[in-house]
């Protein structure tokens, strides 16, 4: 078969895949049942950046048969996989601490630590995660202490800790450190934090107390949120709340809301105005998911409509005493699409 015919058949073959999950979406997803199996099977063709997942699409777009092929058998490869048998929970990547915490320079090397934890269940004791660390080669390396993690099933929390050597090596201003965790059996299972802006020049970032940890991002990072959820149930936008003091309690208020841009109606979208959650109370070193109710009007929008929901956070109180310096709050935003 000639390259170009080779290309033209995958092409069909990729748009004949996507017009069935957009099928299975609106006919066959009732509950969100099928949700983690249409996100996986969306990364497999758009590909996922920060893991090994390459992409239908993006081989397609630079004509590229050999990558084309590959990225189809590694979806046939997912495909193969009884469902029944995959790992299904959570996997969150969490910036813990960095070492020394002085101006990002060349000949100066960082050592980044972040928190791996993962809550799954599967019908294996174990299962594998591979962590993928990237930064924009112009600004430096980054060298993670290990790629691969095992972690052990049954739907408690556990955590591990990754060192992650950065070396400033380049002459790019800003760098983009991402840290991704991937079940190996399953792509869907990843975590879905954002990258952590490094400036040349600059102290790193402090440790995140606070941080979205799902459902997962499209290609695009935006949440994609399906057009019978919106005019139904809604859907809860999960961050997360980590207390770092290994001493102390810490109490937060935490804040959300949605955002329609002034060219769309927001109409029938809440929470429209700041919401105010219960504050949360964390004893030293614990964390808890915190979700943020997001739902739409009835009828839904049409597809391809956006959003953002903004979350935000701040410490009110440490060990039952309210902090006497005002705390600048943790800011969040997240980008949704409608489908």
């Amino acid at each position: 078969i000639a390259e170009a015919d080779a290309l033209t058949l995958l092409k069909d073959l990729y748009q004949s895949q996507q017009d069935w999950l957009v099928s299975l979406a609106a006919l066959g997803n009732v509950g969100n049942a099928a949700q983690p199996f249409i996100d996986s099977y969306k990364q497999y063709l758009s590909g996922q950046p920060g893991t090994l997942i390459s992409g239908l699409k993006p081989a397609l777009d630079a004509s590229d048969v050999i990558a084309a092929v590959l990225a189809q058998e590694a979806l046939n490869l997912f495909l193969a996989s009884p469902v029944d048998t995959l790992p299904e929970g959570t996997i969150i990547t969490s910036y813990k601490m960095v070492s020394p915490f002085v101006a990002m320079a060349a000949g100066t090397t960082f050592t980044f630590t972040f928190d791996i934890t993962a809550q799954f269940t599967s019908p294996q004791a174990m299962e594998d995660f591979s962590v993928d660390v990237s930064l924009p080669a112009d600004f430096g390396t980054a060298t993670p202490a290990h790629t691969l993690l095992t972690f052990p099933a049954g739907g408690v929390p556990s955590t591990q800790s990754v060192a992650i050597t950065v070396n400033p090596s380049g002459v790019a201003l800003n760098g983009s450190l991402a840290v991704v965790a991937t079940a190996a059996r399953s792509a869907g299972l990843h975590s879905t934090q954002q990258p952590l802006a490094l400036v040349r020049g600059a102290t790193p970032p402090a440790p995140a107390f606070f941080f979205y940890t799902g459902p997962a991002l499209n290609s695009a990072g935006q949440l994609a949120i399906s057009q019978a959820q919106i005019q139904s149930t809604g859907r809860d936008v999960i961050f997360r709340l980590k207390n770092g003091s290994a001493t102390d309690s810490q109490t937060y208020q935490v804040t959300g809301q949605v955002v329609i841009p002034a060219s769309e109606s927001s109409t029938g979208w809440t929470p429209l105005t700041v919401q105010s959650l219960p504050p949360v109370s964390l004893t030293a070193s614990s964390e808890t998911p915190v979700p943020i109710h997001v739902a739409g009007p009835n009828p839904a929008p049409a597809a391809g409509f956006v959003g953002t929901v903004v979350a935000t956070a701040v410490l009110t109180k440490v060990n039952g005493v309210a902090v006497g310096t005002p705390q600048t709050p943790v800011i969040v935003s997240v980008p949704f699409v409608v489908v």
